[in-house]
C-alpha cells in the first residue's frame, strides 16, 4: 500500500504544475524504479544472497592509483542485464562472460543462474568485495564454477576469447581509457561486446571506433560491439 501512496503523491504534486506530460513522466519514472527494485529484491531473497549492501570508495582498503577513479559499489538492476543481453549479436553460448568491477558478485551470480555462457567470471580490485562474492556464491550452492578474482581494470589484460564484458559504471574515464588501450586489439579480433549499464564513460569507448553501439535510452544502457 505504501508504494501506491508514493505514486499518488507524485501524481498530485506533478498535476499541480498543470503539465500533464510532466505528471506522466514522474509516474513512469517512479514506476520504473519500483518494478526494477522489486525484481532485484525478490531474486536476492529467493536465492539467499548473504550480503548486498553498497560500498563507498572511502570504505575500500585497496591501495592503487586507480582508486582515485573508482565508483561506489552498487547492485545493478538485473532487468538491465536482461535488456542488454537480449541485444547480443550472437547466441550467448558463444561468449565468455566477465563482470568488470563485480563487487559482491551478485550480478555475475544472476547471469550464471539465468544464462548459458561458456563461462562466467568477475573481478574487482577491492579484495573484501571479492571475499563477499565468494560468500554469496556459497549461498547458491549449485553455482560453483564462477571464477571471482582480484584484479585492477587499469592494468588487466583479457584472456584470449570472445567475451561479453559487463560493466555497471565501475570507474571513471582514465581507467576506462587504460582498459581500452590495453584490450582493444583483443576486443576487435574476437568480436567481443561490452554490455554497459549506467554508461557514463560511453564516449571514451566510442573513441575506439566500435563496430556498432545499440542504445537502450530509457535505462541508460548500451551494448557496444567490436
Amino acid at each position: 500500500m505504501e508504494l501506491d501512496v508514493d505514486l499518488i503523491v507524485l501524481s498530485f504534486a506533478a498535476m499541480k504544475t498543470g503539465n500533464i506530460d510532466y505528471s506522466a513522466q514522474l509516474i513512469r519514472t517512479k514506476t520504473r524504479y519500483l518494478v526494477n527494485d522489486t525484481y532485484n529484491h525478490l531474486w536476492i531473497r529467493k536465492y539467499g544472497i548473504q550480503t548486498n549492501r553498497p560500498m563507498q570508495v572511502e570504505e575500500m582498503v585497496v591501495e592503487a592509483d586507480s582508486k582515485a577513479y573508482a565508483q561506489p559499489y552498487m547492485t545493478v538492476w538485473f532487468r538491465n542485464i536482461d535488456r542488454l543481453l537480449a541485444k547480443l549479436p550472437e547466441p550467448e553460448e558463444e561468449y565468455d562472460f566477465i563482470d568488470i568491477g563485480c563487487g559482491r558478485g551478485v550480478a555475475a551470480l544472476y547471469v550464471a543462474q539465468n544464462y548459458n555462457f561458456r563461462s562466467v567470471a568477475g573481478f574487482d580490485f577491492e579484495s573484501s568485495l571479492i571475499a563477499d562474492a565468494y560468500r554469496n556464491q556459497e549461498a547458491m550452492a549449485k553455482l560453483t564454477d564462477i571464477d571471482f578474482f582480484v584484479a585492477d581494470a587499469s592494468i588487466y589484460i583479457l584472456p584470449d576469447g570472445k567475451h561479453v564484458l559487463f560493466m555497471f559504471n565501475p570507474f571513471d574515464a582514465p581507467v576506462m581509457k587504460s582498459f581500452m588501450d590495453n584490450n582493444i586489439e583483443a576486443l576487435r579480433r574476437n568480436k567481443s561486446v561490452i554490455a554497459y549499464a549506467n554508461h557514463h564513460q560511453l564516449d571514451v569507448i566510442k573513441s575506439f571506433e566500435p563496430a556498432s553501439v545499440t542504445m537502450i535510452k530509457d535505462y541508460r544502457c548500451a551494448l557496444i560491439s567490436f
